[in-house]
């Protein structure tokens, strides 16, 4: 059970841990990161994101679900939901 647990952690933690440090393996393969948009804007920084906004992109995106991509084509950045509401944005590398 203890490692049952461990596991569905690190599953669920997957994806904001691994865009914190350099992006998923998708993001990886397909050469894009999530960035600070606010830094992004102003200094054309590709500075990663830390936890907690990576968190709170994930679970925003959990959340809403296919809801979230509904803005990608009506916004200048194409930002889902989920990039507006942790201030993120994705970049091509």
């Amino acid at each position: 059970p203890k490692i049952k647990g461990i596991a569905l952690l690190l599953i669920v933690l997957y994806e904001p841990i691994s865009v914190t440090f350099s992006g998923t393996i998708g993001q990886l393969i397909m050469g894009s990161k999530v960035v600070n948009a606010k830094q992004f804007k102003e200094e054309e920084s590709e500075q990663s994101i830390n936890f907690f906004k990576a968190l709170l992109r994930f679970l925003s995106k959990i959340i809403l679900g296919f809801i979230t991509l509904l803005t990608i084509y009506s916004d200048f950045y194409s930002q889902a939901i989920h990039d507006k509401i942790a201030g993120t944005i994705v970049i091509k590398r």
